[in-house]
């Protein structure tokens, strides 16, 4: 997907490479001793990954939430479709015998899946 039709994966993937550079311009110019920067470093480094987690957990409901939607909306769709197809040979048949009673075949009233 492209930025232009609204996917955000480059703009994620920039983010992350920004965010690790920041991360080791912040080692080499931080003013703490190597064990204390390293000690901030894994800190910070546990944290970002703890958000990860929960950012991919909320995105994996986002998910889920959709797909259901979608299926939902689906079948209201192929309800509907059903419905106005039963209407449409209600009205088939009654305008048979309005027209003085040609028969209807049969095998245009199959069921669509």
């Amino acid at each position: 997907m492209s930025e232009r039709e609204g996917g955000s994966g480059g703009s994620v993937g920039g983010f992350l490479l920004g965010l690790a550079v920041g991360a080791v311009l912040g080692v080499l110019f931080a003013p703490d001793e190597g064990g204390a920067s390293r000690r901030k470093l894994s800190g910070k480094l546990q944290g970002l990954r703890a958000l990860a987690v929960e950012k991919a957990g909320e995105v994996g409901d986002l998910v889920a939430a959709a797909q259901g939607a979608g299926q939902s909306a689906r079948r209201t769709a192929r309800e509907e479709v059903r419905r106005r197809l039963e209407a449409a040979r209600r009205r088939r048949r009654g305008a048979g015998h309005i027209t003085g009673g040609a028969e209807v075949a049969d095998e245009e009233d199959e069921t669509l899946a």
